[in-house]
């Protein structure tokens, strides 16, 4: 094959993608004009490449099946009235139920209340809890002689529900604040059941 045979191949297939290219771009231009198509989230799909405006196929991206930075979910489907052991742990929003808070019903309590759960619970309460409630629960410690007022839990701790409880250290509420990030989904359970025992203070 001579080199001129060889260049003027080169030239024809050049030409042809050439005009492949322009092809789909007069294509694309045709299907952004269709002014029957609503506009996507505020944006004009009539002439996406040229308002300054993202490509609607970027935003399908990011709008997507996914969980955004600092969003509470999982995209595991568990079974009903079912209790995650991993995972992120459902949030329980403070709203009212017909005449019932939320978080004075739910979680249940999925532990038992054996003799190493109220240990453990007695430990985890006595390093975050005592120092404001006291180690007996009658809220007789320097904070509160200081003048900030504290809950005497010995007489609240069988009127509230386990849930209330669990909730309360999860959140906060009042002046207390939440423990939910210093401790685990387990230990605020061994705490409910250190609160619940006989054992309590003891």
């Amino acid at each position: 094959m001579s080199s001129k045979t060889g260049h003027a191949k080169l030239y024809v297939i050049a030409c042809l993608a050439g005009a492949a290219v322009i092809g789909l771009f007069l294509i694309a231009l045709v299907w952004a004009a269709d002014n029957s198509r609503p506009d996507y989230l505020g944006y004009d799909l009539s002439k996406p490449w040229f308002d300054g405006k993202p490509w609607a196929l970027g935003l399908d991206m990011y709008n997507g099946a996914s969980i955004k930075p600092q969003e509470v979910g999982t995209f595991q489907r568990f079974p009903d009235n079912s209790v995650p052991r991993s995972g992120v742990e459902p949030d329980v929003p403070d709203v009212w139920v017909e005449d019932k808070l939320l978080r004075d019903l739910i979680p249940e309590n999925p532990t038992r209340a054996t003799a190493a759960s109220i240990a453990n619970g007695r430990k985890i309460f006595n390093i975050y809890c005592a120092a404001c409630h006291g180690r007996d629960g009658k809220a007789q410690v320097p904070v509160v002689r200081r003048g900030i007022p504290m809950v005497p839990i010995d007489l609240l701790r069988n009127v509230f529900s386990e849930a209330h409880i669990y909730n309360r250290i999860r959140y906060g509420g009042g002046i207390m604040p939440t423990y939910g990030f210093q401790t685990t989904r387990g230990e605020r359970w061994d705490i409910v059941n250190y609160l619940k025992s006989q054992n309590f203070g003891k």
